[in-house]
């Protein structure tokens, strides 16, 4: 809405209707989370699955399902997709740029600061500054080699000034000099350049809380996860510290989360 169109919403809030409001708005912009790319990965797989005869070229069957969702599902308008909140599946990612025929972007920031990076690239000049502090507890340090490691903390253009009537907790999210504390791990791989990793175990809330950015998704890794503040010891993302197809043979030298410095795999999420 920030730069002109309509803004729609599903007629139901369990999204049990998403697919046919879908197919009547047919949007231009897709920004979703991880959840509903998976839900539209999982069609996919059980159109194809359903149409499937002893055979049959399964390569052409999922051309074919793949072009009618695109077109009949998602009203083949769109010229642009974006994923944000939460990490999403190299398997995943591959399926949505296939069926979509664009890059699928993914977002990286928060309500409190704003974007903060997108593919990686830290945005400026909205972002004003940033640094990597050490957490020693799960054995992240911005001397780290070959990238330094640790828990981003941000200033933005547009960080929020604290929390309604919550002193304390706005006290607990920002470091003596003012940058915002994001609670998440990152490698910096290059200027300006970052590599989600982690996630530090800070509940900036009372009441129980599920971080997106463990939020479970039926194609992805097991490593990801919800949790409860309360739990001990906290859960790891993964050890293999991997952020898209871009970044692949970079994150293959970053240091593993146990030590591990060869990865092997290409899917960490």
């Amino acid at each position: 809405m920030g730069h002109g169109g309509t803004a729609y919403f599903t007629a139901r809030s369990d999204l049990s209707t998403l697919f046919e409001d879908l197919a009547l708005v047919r949007p231009t912009e897709l920004n979703f989370v991880p959840r509903i790319w998976d839900m539209l990965f999982s069609e996919f797989q059980s159109e194809v699955d359903r149409r499937s005869v002893d055979g049959a070229d399964r390569a052409a069957l999922e051309a074919k399902v793949m072009a009618e969702m695109a077109y009949n599902l998602l009203g083949g308008r769109f010229v642009s997709a974006m994923t944000s909140s939460a990490p999403i599946s190299n398997e995943n990612k591959e399926y949505v740029e296939s069926l979509l025929d664009l890059h699928l972007v993914e977002g990286y920031g928060s309500t409190e600061a704003g974007i903060i990076y997108i593919d990686g690239q830290v945005r400026r000049p909205a972002v004003i500054d940033y640094k990597l502090i050490d957490v020693p507890d799960l054995g992240y340090y911005h001397t780290d080699q070959p990238y330094p490691r640790g828990e981003l903390l941000v200033k933005t253009r547009d960080l929020f000034p604290g929390y309604y009537k919550r002193p304390e907790v706005t006290a607990d999210v920002f470091d003596p000099d003012g940058y915002y504390r994001t609670g998440d791990v990152v490698a910096e791989v290059g200027p300006d350049h970052l590599v989600y990793l982690d996630r530090r175990m800070v509940a900036f809330l009372d009441s129980w809380l599920c971080l997106s950015a463990f939020q479970h998704c039926p194609q992805a890794n097991p490593c990801r996860r919800c949790w409860h503040p309360s739990a001990r010891p906290p859960p790891r993302l993964c050890d293999c510290p991997l952020a898209g197809k871009e970044t692949a043979d970079i994150a293959r030298e970053v240091h593993c989360a146990e030590g591990v410095k060869n990865i092997g795999g290409s899917d960490v999420w």
